[in-house]
Order: C-alpha cells, then structure tokens, then sequence
C-alpha cells in the first residue's frame, strides 16, 4: 500500500521536474517550494516538519521566526510534540488494516512536499480520524463502553483544538489589521498591480474587494497602485515607472 501510493506521485514530480523547463509554471513553483527536494538544511527541515505536525493537527501553534521557500527555523521547542504525532501515526499504521495504512502514506506525501502549507496536512488529518474512531469502535465493543483510555484521548483532542481556534482568532485579528493598514494606503483605489509569486504573499493582507491584475496584461498607469515582494527598486526597474513609497514595503502608486 505505501509503495502504491507513494512511489508513483514521487515519480510523477521527478518527472514534471525534469520536462518542464522555465517560464512553465511548474517548473518555476517546484524550484520556490519548501520541500524535501528544495531545503538548505535537511536538519532545519526536520524540525520545520515537526513543527508543522503538531501545529496543523494538534495545537495549532506554528512559532516559526523564519518561513521562506528554503527554510523554516522553528522559535520554540514546540516542534517536539511533533515526535507524537509521528508516533500515533506509525503506531496506528502497526494494526495494517486499510484505512490505518492510509495514515501513513498521507504522512508520507507532507513530509515529501511543502509541509508548511495547511492544505497538504488534510488528508493526513481525515485518515488519522477515520483510523481513531475504527480503533474506538473496537475498543468499545470489546469493553461494551467506553474505556478510560478513550475518554482521555477526547479530552486531549478537545483541549488541543480549543488552543488550536485561539491560535486561529489571533491570526485573524493580525490579517485584519493588515487589511486595513493596507487599506488605508491603497485609498479608494481597488485594483492591485502584482504579479503571482508576490500575489500569493500580499492575498490575505488586502482588502476584501480588492481585484488582481497582472503587471504587463495592461499598460501601468499614474495613480495604479503596485506590489512586488522585491520593492519598488523591482517595481521601477521593471516597469520603467516612478513609483511613490507606501508605508507598506513593496507597495507603491505610480507618479505622472
């Protein structure tokens, strides 16, 4: 079952990597992703993992004082209770049935490939679930209730959650006050100037009414408001524009 799963997506991404050449998108998005495969310390990248696990399946706390596409630098110890979701998921995997031998696999593909997006954890989560509740269905037949053990682990996943929603309120009240600090700047204006790799860094610090345009589709115009990760020395350098610096970095409007 592991080698079903796993080994043919691993060649499938050898093999896209290797025929797709620049500008493909594909190509250009594996050589910027935080993986397995693209990582400048394979300790660093251990530690990243496991502090992925635990924050996107247990507590929700993801204490990291660098995240680029090459490294993640965890700021605490957290990433320890990492080590336990690992061993849950090894130690269900041990009963070899199928739903439990899907856990593993799961893990397996996050660890692979860019564990630091929310996303690519859901599978993992779903099959942990479902091979929990196969392991409570038969604990609780065998003991006609439920047993103490089970018991303690609801609460613990109880607890875990409830930290993990306060965790989720505090990055929406910081989203929030990005939105309207970049509000502010932008003005009236609705229309962001960006290309896809910044898009994806600047989406959710914007207004909610704000529409995407990619710089070169139309002619930038005086008063167009732009946003390069680079900065404005990328923007002006680029474009061949004076652009106006914001209180926001990498975010300008375009002179006369």
């Amino acid at each position: 079952m592991l080698g079903a799963v796993v080994v043919p997506g691993l060649i499938f991404y050898v093999v896209v990597h290797a025929t797709h050449v620049k500008p493909s998108l594909v190509s250009s998005y594996s050589e910027h992703v935080y993986s397995l495969f693209q990582n400048d310390s394979v300790p660093r990248y251990l530690r990243a993992f496991l502090m992925f696990a635990q924050g996107y399946v247990a507590s929700g706390d993801l204490s990291v004082t660098e995240w680029t596409a090459l490294g993640v630098e965890p700021a605490s110890m957290n990433y320890l209770a990492g080590i336990v979701v690992v061993a849950v998921a090894i130690w269900l995997s041990l009963r070899r049935g199928l739903v439990d031998l899907m856990v593993l696999p799961a893990l397996g593909f996050v660890f692979l490939y860019e564990p630091s997006a929310s996303e690519r954890w859901d599978t993992f989560v779903i099959a942990l679930v479902l091979a929990l509740s196969f392991r409570l269905r038969d604990s609780m037949a065998r003991s006609n209730g439920i047993p103490i053990v089970a018991t303690i682990v609801g609460c613990l996943l109880l607890a875990f959650n409830l930290a993990a929603v306060r965790g989720q309120v505090e990055g929406l009240r910081r989203a929030s006050e990005a939105q309207r600090a970049i509000g502010t700047q932008m003005g009236e204006a609705r229309l962001l100037h960006t290309d896809l790799d910044s898009g994806r860094v600047v989406v959710s610090r914007v207004p909610r009414d704000t529409r995407f345009v990619v710089p070169g589709s139309q002619k930038l115009l005086a008063g167009d408001i732009v946003f390069l990760s680079g900065g404005i020395a990328a923007i002006e350098g680029r474009f061949g524009v004076r652009c106006a610096a914001t209180d926001i970095a990498g975010l300008c409007r375009v002179l006369p």
